[in-house]
């Protein structure tokens, strides 16, 4: 009989020594603004009390959190993927649109250069002509330096573009290793 009443006991205390351990939770703000967390109650001064009933969880419970945090920390981690992919895909889509930009700037430019040497050369050949069309001449020239300042920004951009595509890449690539 003495141990079966220790057994009984035994199983007692172990299923209420989780609500000995911890069941309540008290904070609590002093007069100086301090906060406190303990599990004794708070003194009667006390400001913004407030309870905390604690459960603890059981080892089934543990687990089964551990593996939804694992199945979030995935989650997160690719999506992080999936977009670090998409600014990769970003990126050259922009500098490819870059070059192509500043391969037509380019062919843009040299035609225009091309159309005034002729005008500049058609009304140049003696000083009535020169006379005439100087405003024209001065005019055409500078259309065509405007050409290729347009064509020499639009390759600066591609040349941006193209660093940006490599540091996504550099960057999506890091994240994989």
């Amino acid at each position: 009989m003495k141990y079966f009443l220790t057994g009984i006991t035994l199983i007692v205390l172990f299923f209420t020594a989780g609500e000995l351990i911890a069941d309540k939770v008290y904070t609590w703000t002093d007069e100086k603004g301090g906060v406190h967390i303990s599990q004794d109650p708070p003194p009667k001064f006390a400001k913004n009390k407030d309870v905390i009933h604690y459960k603890p969880m059981s080892a089934e419970e543990i687990r089964e959190t551990k593996r939804q945090r694992e199945k979030q920390q995935e989650a997160y981690k690719e999506r992080i993927r999936s977009e670090k992919l998409q600014e990769v895909q970003k990126a050259r889509d922009n500098a490819e649109n870059a070059r192509k930009e500043a391969i037509e700037a380019r062919a843009s430019a040299e035609e225009e250069v091309k159309k005034a040497n002729e005008f500049i050369y058609r009304h140049n050949r003696n000083r009535y002509l020169r006379r005439v069309f100087r405003y024209e001449n001065r005019k055409a020239a500078e259309s065509a330096i405007a050409a290729q300042e347009r064509a020499r920004l639009a390759e600066d951009k591609a040349m941006d573009a193209e660093k940006k595509r490599k540091s996504a890449e550099d960057s999506a690539n890091e994240d994989e290793k």
